[in-house]
Order: structure tokens, then sequence, then C-alpha cells
């Protein structure tokens, strides 16, 4: 086992994992198809990992490639997803677009060996920002997530 794990780390195995997250049911942006998304990702010691985030823009995504830096292991995983440009929506529920970074979305969850998929829950914070003269805040946002390994047979 640890002979594999060595090689593995070796090799740079970019691992890649398709999944979906919905919005909680008393959001606005709530869908009941969720937002697809890819992550590959690196396993890194000590149960370290990061990688990149790409989320389906034509489902309601962030179009711009995002990154990702966590833990995981066979029972669990909790990572921060990080992306480049701040997407928002006013009162009225028009998207907003800054050229500024989006706040942490903070994800964690468990490993469903039935099933062989990480699942659980995510969360951003609120946040005050400036546009045009006008202020703006963001309530935050929470929800759920799940993901999947394409290949599964090495989970």
């Amino acid at each position: 086992m640890l002979a594999k794990m060595l090689s593995d780390f070796k090799k740079n195995i970019i691992e890649t994992w398709d999944g979906y997250y919905h919005y909680d049911k008393h959001s606005p942006l709530h869908t009941d198809a969720g937002v697809p998304f890819t992550i590959e990702l690196k396993r890194k010691w000590f149960g370290k990992m990061e990688g990149t985030v790409q989320d389906d823009f034509t489902k309601g995504g962030m179009k711009e490639k995002g990154k990702i830096i966590g833990k995981m292991n066979d029972h669990a995983i909790s990572f921060i997803k990080r992306m480049p440009k701040f997407s928002a929506y006013d009162e009225l529920g028009n998207s907003i677009k800054l050229d500024i970074p989006h706040p942490l979305l903070h994800y964690k969850g468990s490993y469903n060996s039935l099933q062989k998929k990480y699942e659980g829950a995510w969360r951003m914070d609120p946040m005050i920002f400036r546009k045009d003269n006008r202020h703006y805040k963001s309530p935050g946002s929470l929800g759920i997530w799940e993901m999947t390994r394409r290949d599964t047979s090495q989970v």
C-alpha cells in the first residue's frame, strides 16, 4: 500500500472528479438540476490536495476556472474554492460581475463508500462590495454538493 502511494506521488497523478452543487432551497438561485462542475486535483503528502475547478457556466456556474486547496482522505474532504471574478445578483435578480476575486467558498463533506462519491455542504460568507458608487451586500449562500471520480477503479 505505501509503495503504491509513493509511486503515485512520484507520477504526479491528476485525479478528475465530476460533480454538481445546489443552492439552498430558499435561495433564488436554487434549481433542481444543480450546477455541474469538474475538479482536477493532485494529492499531496499528509492528506493535502490542490487543483482547479471549472463550473458549467451554461447551467448557472461561474465562467472562469478557479483553484481549490484543502485536505482529503478515504473518509472526509474539506477544501476552499477560489474563483477569480466575483459574481452576484442585485435585489432585482440582475447579474453583477466585478473584477475582484469572488468570496471564498468553503466545501466540507464525507465519502460515501456505497455510492463511491464525496458529498457534503458548502457555504459562502456574506460580503459588502461597491459598484457604480453604490454599496451592495451579498448575503452569503449555502447548499449541498457531491462529486464522483471519473476513474472509480482507483478509489
